[in-house]
């Protein structure tokens, strides 16, 4: 806001900054740059900070500069491995948390330097994404504790951990939805609703409208980010998770809005800015680059890998996909 219009110049994609502008006087305040696409090109908005440093009497101040939508560096050349929790021991034992830390030097055998955990919360099934318990860690796979001891024993191998948040919904066994089920007015807009005439199965609702699903999982009903209510809930969750982990790899991100994944990113780089957010958009959607996720999913080489595999597109499409 302090910039004039003057101190700014632009010269087709390149904009330049005058650098007395950032120094009036005995100023040193950070300045933060935004660029967006305009008229009718296509991109997304990037950002640039500049700290002015050099003491208030110096008249060549020094510049540092950042950007804040960058990914940290770390994962640039990182080799991410995902482990089932509830498969990983194989067949012989229970994977549980312990088992899994018995095992880290095992998997820093492979290489890997940070793992993926497939979600660990309280959940009714084995794949986790049913979470009846947004606070505390599965019985079957051990306590709190017994969490955090496995992740500092991957942190001595030098291994990042990787959690698997699941705030796009809950299990229909949830506490939250029982009690929104119910009509119980507390909760009256804790979760997404939809008109009754939708297909919503094998399921009774209070009210006229049925909950909010994706593909017609009526087990996982969504939230509904419009409550106040509920972001603070889910960013109480971000908070009691994200001092433990690494990262975050974000279940269904395309499902929750995009306002609330920027400031679930201010709210943990601000802690830690070397925090990995991963999305799950499928496919993949490059709105979610825009000061949100460092990491996303690539739909576009995935299956045209999967097409080269199978012999139904020639190899050149990789490199179409690569450009895309």
């Amino acid at each position: 806001d302090a910039l004039a219009r003057d101190d700014v110049t632009i010269d087709g994609d390149e904009l330049r900054v005058a650098s007395e502008a950032l120094h009036r006087g005995d100023e040193r305040e950070p300045v933060r740059i935004h660029a967006v696409p305009v008229a009718e090109r296509h991109g997304i908005a990037d950002t640039l900070e500049i700290e002015v440093g050099g003491g208030r009497d110096s008249d060549t101040p020094d510049f540092a500069f950042r950007r804040p939508a960058d990914p940290p560096g770390w994962v640039r050349d990182a080799t991410i491995y995902q482990i089932f929790v509830r498969s990983f021991a194989g067949e012989t034992v229970d994977t549980t948390f312990s088992e899994i830390e018995r095992r880290v030097e095992y998997v820093e055998s492979l290489g890997v330097d940070t793992v993926w955990l497939t979600p660990v919360l309280a959940s009714p099934t084995d794949h986790g994404y049913h979470v009846t318990d947004l606070f505390d860690t599965a019985a079957d796979l051990g306590t709190r504790d017994e969490f955090e001891s496995m992740v500092e024993r991957f942190h001595e191998a030098g291994v990042r951990v990787l959690f698997d948040l699941v705030i796009n919904h809950t299990s229909r066994d949830h506490p939250a939805f029982q009690l929104h089920r119910a009509g119980v007015s507390a909760y009256a807009d804790h979760y997404e609703r939809v008109p009754s005439e939708a297909d919503a199965t094998d399921v009774d609702w209070a009210g006229d409208d049925a909950p909010g699903v994706y593909f017609n999982w009526t087990q996982i009903p969504n939230v509904n980010y419009d409550s106040l209510a509920v972001r603070r809930w889910m960013l109480d969750v971000v908070d009691e998770w994200a001092p433990v982990v690494d990262g975050f790899r974000c279940d269904v991100a395309w499902g929750v809005p995009h306002g609330f994944w920027k400031e679930v990113r201010e709210r943990v780089k601000a802690r830690d800015a070397d925090f990995l957010l991963l999305d799950e958009t499928v496919p993949r959607d490059v709105a979610f680059r825009e000061n949100e996720f460092d990491l996303h999913y690539d739909t576009d080489c995935y299956y045209a890998l999967r097409d080269v595999g199978t012999g139904d597109a020639p190899a050149s499409a990789v490199l179409d996909a690569l450009d895309a």
